[in-house]
């Protein structure tokens, strides 16, 4: 075998390997595909993902459990695996629009929203809470029977943390006054335990903590005293 056709041989097999890790971290049966954004009719879902060229896939996405019946009704119940290829165009979003049931409203990051959740990359998703709007209050919401959506993003979770802890410590205001500053080389420390920011759950660690609750917010730019190599936060809460 040539060197040309080895290689592509091996982009055959990675794309094969990609495609099937993916089907094979859903555990149930007939799970919802979406591709290029348009659901799969369920009758031909099989036949039409077993035809694809792995090597025309650009990305694919899992969504399970609560995500997945959050987006997509009872049609995500069994996992939903989203699919886009290199043919796509990139003009479209992935299609919502069979989450509507009409007793439904959508919260995302924090405003109503009545376009659900087209826009929202499912992969920013870092928290779905599905709540009875008896157990919200919320005022706005006339019918206390109706399911209330939750949804936090990852950017907004970000920000707001970013702004919680900017109002406990000078320094991270400061820092955080230039526009082109970020904090994706920050360390962050949460009660002596270093929080991992490439993992959702931690972001939603830092996201979650109540300010009241925090005792003191101390930033150290890189190079300061204590040695460090990278931005160090070190957020201490109260007992």
């Amino acid at each position: 075998m040539d060197a040309l056709a080895q290689n592509n041989s091996d982009k055959k097999d990675t794309a094969n390997n990609r495609y099937h890790d993916a089907i094979s971290s859903i555990t149930t049966k007939n799970p919802l595909y979406i591709l290029d954004g348009k659901q799969i009719d369920d009758t031909l879902s099989n036949q039409i993902v077993q035809k694809l060229d792995p090597n025309k896939i650009k990305s694919i996405d899992v969504l399970k459990g609560a995500a997945a019946q959050a987006l997509y009704g009872a049609k995500g119940a069994n996992g939903v695996i989203i699919i886009k290829t290199k043919d796509d165009k990139g003009n479209k979003k992935l299609d919502f629009s069979s989450v509507a049931e009409k007793d439904t409203t959508y919260v995302v990051d924090g405003q109503l929203s009545a376009n659900k959740y087209n826009g929202v990359n499912p992969n920013d998703i870092i928290c779905i809470t599905i709540l009875k709007n008896s157990d919200v209050g919320d005022k706005h919401i006339s019918n206390p029977d109706k399911v209330v959506v939750i949804v936090i993003t990852k950017p907004f979770a970000i920000s707001q943390y970013q702004q919680k802890f900017s109002n406990l410590s000078k320094d991270y205001k400061i820092y955080f006054s230039d526009p082109k500053n970020n904090d994706k080389e920050f360390l962050y420390v949460l009660n002596g335990v270093p929080v991992d920011q490439t993992k959702n759950d931690e972001i939603k660690k830092l996201y979650d903590i109540s300010p009241k609750k925090i005792k003191v917010v101390l930033f150290k730019d890189k190079g300061s005293e204590l040695g460090n190599i990278k931005p160090l936060v070190i957020i201490t809460t109260k007992k």
